[in-house]
């Protein structure tokens, strides 16, 4: 049923929990525990729902109305009852990262996060549906996780994390690429400083993905072959390369994940700008989806203090999702990449986020990360491709997830490829 700002009522039935997409696929008996334990409230317009750098043990859902939504660097974004966008909770990062503004009467509802954790759990498999409780959760795992992620925040806006510093040939190249004057013979002065890194970015300009280019045999001839920018995506990715590794047993294969994952989303998101027709330099993509979630590095390094987090997957992954976009943009500003490249990263898991003009990097980043999520249990719960604000800027009409993964599977070995070339060096 829809319900309209004026209507009263105490609790939610199925047919409203139904139009949010946590509760989308349940069913009924489930749905009927969830609205014992979540309360419709009212709200009069011009009142604040929620504060910036809150926290709370709730997600907010709005079912009538209009809120405003301010960032802490001023920017808005109005949210109406109704719309694809409202079918996600409210400023549901925690610490919140937006102040919530009534502009009418509105109705919403307050369900406790513990119950939305324990049905991510069953989505999963790992819970019974007669448990949908909120004495299933651990209050002392629910308040470490809450302590870490805002202990984390507060580092990173007071500027004091510790951030990895971009290793000194990858710099000298991005500054080198920026320059209007640069030339594959001026590049490779740069990169032969490094001849571990020039080997194998003449490995890869000879790999079977270039070899209907014939042989190169200098590094200004692989340089040629790659392009300037291709160039550049290699050697940083070369060269961080060492800022995922690591000597702890507990953070390596997190890591390791990290940097498969940032990968792939790179190498989806080249194929995707050259398969689609879409308005962005494939080699830019790449690069920004090689980056997008660097912040991981800076994060998993701050929760090594707590390893119950670090051995908890859904507790570590509730601390990356609130904080990657932040920590990710924090360090590109560091690193000295253009304001694409971070915005791509701040905004590559905001599938809400939109903007006027011309498609940029953002948009084929959460595109290329929407893609990659494809056949694994991290899709549950998440919006349809064609529902994405970037969906629409790129103007990807018809490339509906049947037709992605159509796509990708023809794609596959150019994305296996461009893998490859990316994890080996060639």
């Amino acid at each position: 049923m829809a319900l309209t700002a004026s209507q009263e009522i105490d609790r939610p039935d199925a047919a409203i929990l139904r139009t949010f997409r946590a509760f989308s696929h349940l069913d009924d008996a489930i749905l009927k525990r969830v609205a014992n334990q979540s309360e419709v409230q009212t709200l009069p317009a011009r009142q604040q729902l929620l504060a910036l750098d809150s926290t709370d043990d709730y997600q907010y859902f709005l079912i009538a109305g209009t809120l405003l939504l301010t960032a802490a660097d001023g920017r808005t974004v109005k949210l109406e009852a109704g719309t694809p966008s409202a079918r996600q909770p409210v400023a549901q990062l925690q610490p919140r990262r937006y102040n919530v503004v009534t502009q009418t009467r509105i109705h919403y509802i307050r369900v406790p996060a513990a119950v939305l954790r324990r049905l991510h759990k069953l989505l999963e498999g790992d819970a019974d549906s007669d448990c949908i409780t909120l004495e299933d959760e651990s209050d002392a795992d629910s308040a470490l996780t809450n302590t870490v992620s805002y202990e984390l925040y507060r580092a990173i806006q007071s500027d004091s994390l510790v951030l990895p510093s971009l290793p000194d040939i990858a710099q000298k190249v991005g500054i080198a690429v920026r320059h209007p004057s640069t030339d594959a013979n001026k590049l490779a002065m740069v990169i032969q400083a490094d001849p571990v890194i020039s080997a194998k970015l003449i490995k890869t300009a000879n790999s079977a993905m270039y070899a209907s280019q014939g042989q190169s045999n200098t590094l200004s001839g692989a340089i040629v072959k790659l392009g300037l920018h291709t160039t550049q995506a290699l050697v940083v990715t070369f060269a961080i390369r060492e800022l995922y590794r690591t000597r702890s047993s507990l953070l390596s294969a997190h890591m390791t994940r990290l940097m498969q994952h940032s990968i792939r989303v790179a190498a989806i998101a080249h194929v995707l700008c050259k398969c689609c027709n879409v308005k962005v330099d494939p080699e830019e993509a790449l690069l920004a989806g090689l980056v997008h979630n660097i912040g991981g590095v800076a994060i998993l390094d701050y929760v090594r203090r707590f390893p119950q987090v670090l051995e908890d997957t859904r507790q570590l992954a509730g601390t990356m999702k609130a904080l990657m976009g932040e920590s990710s943009s924090l360090i590109l500003k560091k690193w000295d990449f253009s304001d694409d490249f971070i915005d791509a990263a701040l905004h590559a898991s905001d599938w809400n986020h939109s903007h006027d003009g011309e498609p940029a990097l953002v948009d084929i980043v959460l595109i290329a990360h929407m893609h990659s999520l494809i056949g694994s249990r991290e899709l549950n719960g998440k919006p349809r491709m064609d529902e994405l604000p970037a969906y629409h800027i790129l103007r990807l009409d018809g490339l509906t997830p049947h037709a992605s993964l159509r796509l990708l599977d023809d794609a596959k070995q150019e994305i296996q490829t461009t893998q490859t070339l990316l994890m080996n060096g060639g």
